[in-house]
C-alpha cells in the first residue's frame, strides 16, 4: 500500500509539472488595448497641461465586468477624472477613437461633465 506522503508528493509533483507546461505553451495573452498618457506623467496628475490621442479602442480589459484588468481600468478612469477637460497636445478635435474611451468613461462613472469636452468636440 502506497503511504499518504508518497501519494501527496507523487499528487504535487504532478500538478507541479502541469503548471510548469502551460506556463511555457505558446498560448499568449490577448492584446490590450494601452491608454496612452504622457512618458513620465502619472494618469492621474492634474497637472499635465494637455493630454494625447489615444490610438487603440479600448478592450474588455477596460470595460469593467469579469474581463476588466483594474490595473488598466483604474489608470484610464483617474486620467479622465483628472485631465479629461485639457485639450489635446496636438491641438486637434477629439477623434472617433478618443470618444469611445469617453463614451466608455460615461459609462462606468456616470460623470459626463469630466469628458464633456470630448464628446462635444
Amino acid at each position: 500500500m502506497v503511504s499518504t506522503s508518497r501519494r501527496a508528493a507523487a499528487s504535487l509533483t504532478i500538478l507541479l509539472t502541469g503548471l510548469l507546461l502551460a506556463g511555457c505553451s505558446d498560448h499568449k495573452p490577448a492584446s490590450q488595448a494601452v491608454f496612452r498618457v504622457q512618458p513620465g506623467v502619472q494618469p492621474d496628475a492634474a497637472s499635465q497641461p494637455c493630454q494625447l490621442h489615444q490610438t487603440q479602442s479600448p478592450t474588455s480589459a477596460y470595460r469593467g465586468g469579469p474581463h476588466s484588468v483594474t490595473s488598466l481600468e483604474l489608470p484610464f478612469l483617474a486620467s479622465y477624472t483628472a485631465n479629461g477637460k485639457k485639450p489635446y497636445c496636438d491641438k486637434k478635435p477629439p477623434s472617433s477613437v478618443d470618444k469611445e474611451w469617453a463614451r466608455l468613461y460615461v459609462e462606468l462613472t456616470g460623470n459626463s461633465t469630466a469628458v464633456a469636452p470630448i464628446l462635444s468636440g
